[in-house]
């Protein structure tokens, strides 16, 4: 795990993604180094911009979208 990872919430964007442990949707990663980002609520409308890559998050390597900054994500 990379040090400052506090949370990460799934976006359902239709490709089809997972977690690696059983739920669906493409994981987004924050950062506590990205201070201020709200997770959005269940079921919510957002965009989301960031880099892409690969993370483990307990099952196995998955792809990921880490936001950098608290305006790379839209509700």
């Amino acid at each position: 795990i990379l040090p400052g990872i506090t949370s990460y919430f799934l976006l359902d964007d239709g490709s089809g993604k997972s977690d690696g442990n059983g739920n669906s949707g493409l994981p987004v990663v924050v950062s506590q180094t990205v201070g201020g980002i709200t997770l959005p609520t269940n079921g919510a409308y957002i965009s989301v911009v960031g880099e892409a890559g690969l993370y483990d998050l307990g099952g196995g390597l998955v792809s990921v979208v880490f936001p950098r900054a608290t305006t790379d994500l839209h509700q």
